[in-house]
Parts: C-alpha cells; sequence; structure tokens
C-alpha cells in the first residue's frame, strides 16, 4: 500500500511539473499546401528544454522557428532522429529577456504535404521522452475539386461496365 502511494505522488508531481507547457493550433484541418501556425505555451515562468517534432510517417514539415519571448531564431535548432521524428530542439534557456514570463514561448510554422495525418508532440526534457506533455494532429485533406473529379471518374468507371 505505501509503494502506491509513493508511486502516485511521483506521478502526481510529474504531472504537475508538465501541466505548463502545451501547443495550439488556430486550424488543423488543411488542403495540401496550406500552412498553419503552432504556438508553444508555458503558464508559468520556468526555462525548459525540450522537442517540438513531427512523428515518422507524418504528411508536412515543420519550420520558422522564433522565439517570441527572446525575438530571435538562435535557440531553434533543427532536430531528426530515425523512430522518432523530425522537427526542433527548443529552449528558453538562452532566452535574452530577463526572467521569462508566461505566456507564448515560441511559434512555428506547420507546412502541409500530401494527403493524411501529421501528429505534431512536444516533449519536456525534464520529464523524458516517453510520453508528449501535449500534442496536435493535422488532418491534410484533399481538395474538393479533386474528389469532385475522382467521383465522376467512378461513375464513369461503373457505366462502363
Amino acid at each position: 500500500m505505501k509503494k502506491l502511494m509513493v508511486l502516485a505522488l511521483v506521478l502526481g508531481f510529474v504531472g504537475l511539473a508538465n501541466a505548463g507547457l502545451s501547443i495550439s493550433a488556430p486550424k488543423t484541418d488543411l488542403l495540401p499546401g496550406e500552412v498553419a501556425t503552432i504556438t508553444v505555451t508555458s503558464d508559468h515562468g520556468n526555462a525548459w528544454l525540450g522537442y517540438l517534432v513531427i512523428a515518422d510517417g507524418g504528411v508536412g514539415a515543420v519550420a520558422d522557428g522564433i522565439n517570441v519571448a527572446a525575438g530571435d531564431l538562435a535557440a531553434a535548432i533543427a532536430y531528426a532522429e530515425a523512430g522518432f521524428g523530425t522537427g526542433f530542439e527548443i529552449t528558453t534557456a538562452s532566452s535574452t529577456v530577463g526572467g521569462l514570463k508566461p505566456g507564448t514561448q515560441w511559434t512555428f510554422t506547420f507546412s502541409s504535404a500530401a494527403e493524411g495525418i501529421a501528429n505534431v508532440l512536444l516533449y519536456d526534457d525534464a520529464a523524458g521522452y516517453s510520453a508528449p506533455v501535449s500534442e496536435i494532429a493535422f488532418t491534410v485533406i484533399p481538395e474538393p475539386m479533386t474528389m469532385g473529379l475522382l467521383a465522376l471518374g467512378g461513375l464513369f468507371i461503373r457505366r462502363k461496365k
């Protein structure tokens, strides 16, 4: 019983430590070639290190990392690891602003590619990398004209039989 209680307390503290980081986007259903803005937000002012990646197999790319708190690009380092994903290693520790404040820390752009799903994941270094602290799933859908042409083609094929 004591071991279970200790485990619950440890997991609770880990959850509290990570509760402040999140990613969001105003739009998650995109057409191929469309671009969306991803915002990395912290509800506490602590410095942190983490990774913003598109899981392997995702359709699209993350680019243009801007450290909003510091106004620079220097602390977003391109990152790729097989089996993990591609994206950026990001840190607010190198911020030139005296003391970080809660709010938007980073913005990135997500460029959609072929039809499919891209899971954008945010990992916090302090929590390890077994599970993301926040994630967004972008769904890249075909444009309406393409779907209409496919439907018409299907009708013509059916008519010939």
